[in-house]
């Protein structure tokens, strides 16, 4: 479980969250042999989520990540 918060102003935001899950099959740029790469993946991304949310003030958000429920949850 991971938390971490994040302070942002009241008012109309896109969010973006995106996982990666470590799946065979899978190759690190930095292991394929490319000189100087950082830990980058070659390939997508296997969750995203895009949403409008509308904060009031002092509202807090929860995002939550849940495989068997289809990915991320915004409460």
């Amino acid at each position: 479980m991971a938390y971490q918060a994040f302070m942002t102003t009241a008012g109309r935001h896109e969010l973006v969250a995106r996982l990666r899950d470590d799946v065979q099959g899978r190759t690190y740029a930095a292991g394929a042999g490319r000189e100087g790469a950082d830990r980058k993946w070659i390939g997508e991304w296997n969750y995203v989520h895009r949403a409008q949310i509308e904060l009031a003030p002092r509202q807090n958000l929860a995002i939550e990540f849940r495989a068997d429920k289809g990915g991320f949850l915004i409460h």
